[in-house]
């Protein structure tokens, strides 16, 4: 099986909305990965790629505008 990049989070979590709510849920110590992926319905590598992608593009939004 080969892996297709995610592009759009929206897509792959069937989520018209913005994306404030799943980000919130990253954010929550007290909520596994394992209860993102049941509460949008996705397999457990999609929401911790998309995670991981996330962390690693606020750490850089952040060296890279600091202050904001």
């Amino acid at each position: 099986m080969s892996k297709k990049k995610i592009r759009n989070a929206n897509k792959v979590f069937n989520f018209s909305e913005n994306y404030a709510d799943i980000l919130d849920l990253f954010s929550q110590d007290d909520i596994t990965d394992e209860d993102i992926a049941q509460y949008v319905n996705a397999d457990l590598d999609t929401v911790r790629s998309i995670k991981h992608t996330w962390i690693n593009e606020e750490s850089f939004n952040t060296l890279k505008n600091p202050g904001s």
